[in-house]
């Protein structure tokens, strides 16, 4: 698959941050850091981007608790503004994962993309800390308005 676009929009990010370096390694993954946030990016097999990210390990007495969070969030994607949160049953680990199209993919759209992202990651972390989960109805205000992960077909 030729990810051409999206390998030239991450130079063009790696640019304007200050770090002309970044770039996808053989594998096609790219790992980027924001604060205390980890956002994975790869290129599978098909014409997309992946964007995925740790947020936190779901103590066991709380899981059945956020799983009916990340259920009402991603309902309609209300309350991930189009990516999905998941949590493993074994390990509570719970992560999002969104993909965007890579003919579909500028700068403005992965900067916007990243932003998002992080923001969600850093609210569910809160929350969670705070002892309460942010569900459909009680979305982050951080996320930027607007924000356009794509069409699903």
């Amino acid at each position: 698959m030729n990810h051409d676009n999206a390998r030239q929009v991450l130079r063009e990010f790696g640019a304007k941050i200050g770090l002309p370096q970044i770039d996808f390694n053989a594998d096609n993954f790219c790992t980027l850091s924001f604060d205390d946030v980890i956002v994975n990016l790869e290129l599978p097999e098909s014409d997309c981007l992946a964007f995925y990210l740790w947020i936190a390990a779901v103590e066991e007495d709380r899981r059945p608790e956020v799983a009916q969070a990340v259920a009402d969030a991603n309902y309609l994607f209300f309350g991930t503004y189009g990516a999905t949160l998941g949590m493993s049953r074994s390990s509570g680990d719970l992560v999002l994962a969104v993909q965007v199209a890579d003919a579909t993919l500028t700068l403005p759209r992965l900067e916007q993309t990243l932003e998002n992202l992080v923001n969600l990651a850093q609210a569910w972390r809160t929350r969670l800390a705070e002892g309460t989960t942010p569900g459909a109805a009680s979305s982050p205000s951080t996320l930027s308005p607007g924000m356009e992960f794509g069409l699903r077909v």
